[in-house]
């Protein structure tokens, strides 16, 4: 079990250049109670780690952050020794980290509900946080054609915009991952990721899933969304269109702020 484990942290962390690998405590073979606990506590770790990447990638979240690091920051909320709040940003054992409204997102879940995600907040005493660098993004390019020379795939991007949204960043990852958005002046951004993984289903799509005549497993659906409302000074939670399909073993992943499923069909069925 602890093997197995091990190699699903170890993936996530190569897949997310976390760290060079996982190390995990030893275990007493002798005390069943301490190696059950450990067990549990690893697959907590896991599991929550996996779910903050979700929505950390989110594009409202990742606008946020000025100084990006590789580092994965483990904070221990009920020690004030771990950390300290200072000039907005947290401090880790002295390491300026996250901004104090990224880390106090950090602190709640989405949950659906009849009245649509709400947020509460996490049980658990620690939480795990990253921020992503612009290196860890991949090389920028500033035109589609210019990143295309670097993958070994063709990049279908959107041939019909809305007029509001304006290309704004591409990067190329050293795993080929092409990632470039979209941008607009009245809160209206697009995300697009590409890769070449056809197994995979893309973004986690929770709810109104309906496919769609695009590609291969077309699939559009919504995704909660975490963002730090400035206007209440708080966080909080909308539910954002995301839209998944595959076209010659290239998988393409779209997510709208503020964009209406009509929308978002448009610009993938443009995509050539």
């Amino acid at each position: 079990m602890e093997q197995k484990l091990r190699k699903a942290l170890t993936d996530v962390a190569e897949e997310y250049n976390f760290s060079d690998e996982v190390r995990m405590k030893s275990k007493n073979s002798s005390n069943k109670r301490k190696r059950w606990h450990l067990q549990v506590r690893y697959y907590v770790a896991a599991v929550s780690l996996i779910i903050g990447i979700l929505f950390v990638a989110s594009p409202d979240v990742r606008s946020m952050t000025e100084e990006w690091t590789t580092q994965v920051f483990h904070i221990d909320i009920s020690s004030k020794k771990d950390f300290e709040i200072r000039e907005g940003y947290v401090y880790v054992d002295g390491v300026k980290t996250v901004k104090e409204e990224e880390y106090k997102l950090a602190l709640y879940s989405p949950v659906y509900t009849d009245e649509g995600y709400v947020l509460q907040e996490k049980n658990h005493k620690e939480i795990v946080m990253q921020n992503f660098t612009e290196d860890h993004l991949g090389q920028k390019f500033s035109t589609i054609k210019d990143a295309m020379k670097h993958v070994d795939y063709h990049i279908k991007q959107p041939t019909v915009l809305p007029e509001y949204l304006s290309l704004n960043k591409i990067y190329v990852n050293k795993d080929q991952a092409t990632h470039f958005s979209f941008k607009s002046d009245s809160n209206k951004d697009l995300s697009i990721n590409v890769e070449e993984r056809s197994a995979k289903e893309g973004y986690l799509i929770l709810d109104d899933v309906e496919k769609i005549d695009i590609g291969g497993n077309g699939r559009i659906g919504k995704t909660p969304n975490k963002y730090w409302d400035t206007d209440s000074n708080k966080p909080a939670v909308n539910a954002e269109y995301a839209l998944t399909f595959i076209d010659h073993g290239v998988q393409y992943e779209l997510f709208g702020t503020n964009l209406t499923k009509e929308e978002l069909i448009e610009i993938a069925k443009a995509m050539k």
